[in-house]
């Protein structure tokens, strides 16, 4: 798990409740998310250091659980088990 050089540490329940779903994420989209907890306990999440550098996030997650959905939904998506109606 990547984790920025300016986070928080993770707590091990908190990395055990994403680790299944980030090992997912980086599978499929064959990018290792760079995750930033802060200190009210919510998430930023960077696809790269250099989006990182320049405060680009591409994903704020206000607690644990809401970052474990969006892994989920961002792979179930990739997946094609979420459609758009078109």
């Amino acid at each position: 798990m990547k984790v920025s050089k300016h986070s928080y540490k993770l707590t091990e329940p908190e990395e055990e409740a994403i680790k299944g779903y980030l090992n997912s994420f980086v599978i499929n989209f064959n990018i290792e998310p760079i995750i930033l907890k802060q200190k009210d306990k919510s998430f930023l999440i960077y696809l790269s250091e250099k989006a990182e550098a320049k405060n680009e996030y591409i994903q704020y997650c206000e607690n644990i659980h809401y970052l474990r959905g969006w892994l989920y939904g961002c792979v179930m998506t990739k997946c094609g088990r979420i459609r758009k109606k078109e």
